[in-house]
């Protein structure tokens, strides 16, 4: 069971559990992270860094001085708005 968030968000988890960048300076003017939330931005961090591992492994085999951007020439690099589209292809919505 998470914790209330402190400034009275009843469905957003506590700064201290939310995998979300916090800027302490917005005080309540910054989004309440729900666990929805933080569950899709880890889902985007995980598939985000498994895209860039299969690039850096392509590059092993590429040429090096380019490092791995020839290998982002002809794909998408991953971005939130990529997930969220595959997200909802993947649903059919």
């Amino acid at each position: 069971m998470s914790r209330p968030h402190p400034l009275g968000w009843p469905n957003a988890l506590a700064p201290s559990l939310s995998p979300c960048r916090i800027d302490k300076a917005k005080g309540t003017h910054q989004h309440p992270c729900s666990g929805h939330h933080a569950s899709m931005v880890e889902s985007y961090r995980s598939w985000r860094d498994g895209e860039y591992a299969l690039a850096e492994e392509a590059a092993a085999g590429g040429p090096n001085e380019a490092g791995d951007e020839w290998y982002w020439q002809d794909r998408e690099r991953p971005t939130f708005g990529a997930f969220l589209k595959m997200m909802h292809e993947e649903r059919g919505d």
